[in-house]
């Protein structure tokens, strides 16, 4: 799915999610098992990205339940995908997807890989930590290879790298 679809459909579904309490952070289409998975998380609060300090922002079974509900009950996400398909519902999780300006900027110092669809410098993907935001939607990374700096536009998939030596 490209990134345009994509983005319509983040706020197909945010429209949808938000008066029940969740933002929709991102959407995944698995075209080949015709699956949605729409990645919520509760509105107005702010993750951290540590899990011990984020007790009060989790989202559990329950949450899952009413926006799945709440996105069945309407037919805006069915008009945009044509023929049947499965909907997945769940919490972005500790390697979550960064899709926005917003999503970057929130994570200043956090490490998260990424995917370009044309390369930057020598390339199109990389490992990095995330040291600025700048204004034009400029991504700035400090990779092993040096600083690494791309326009979101070109990001395909995002998402933070959680360190599992320290869980």
């Amino acid at each position: 799915m490209d990134r345009q679809r994509r983005n319509k459909l983040v706020k197909i579904v945010q429209e949808q999610l938000e008066p029940k309490g969740f933002e929709c952070v991102d959407v995944d289409w698995i075209a080949s098992q015709r699956i949605l998975r729409v990645f919520i998380e509760k509105c107005g609060v702010e993750s951290t990205g540590v899990m011990e300090a984020d007790a009060n922002v989790l989202i559990d079974m329950n949450d899952c339940v009413i926006a799945t509900r709440a996105l069945n009950e309407s037919d805006v996400v069915e008009r945009e995908i044509e023929g049947a398909f499965t909907l997945e519902v769940s919490s972005p999780g500790l390697e979550r997807p960064l899709r926005t300006i917003e999503h970057f900027a929130k994570f200043v110092g956090s490490q998260v890989e990424v995917k370009l669809s044309e390369a930057q410098g020598d390339r199109k993907h990389g490992v990095g930590e995330v040291l600025s935001v700048d204004e034009g939607s400029i991504i700035n990374l400090e990779t092993s290879r040096g600083k690494w700096s791309f326009p979101l536009d070109l990001v395909i998939k995002a998402n933070l790298v959680y360190d599992w030596n320290k869980a």
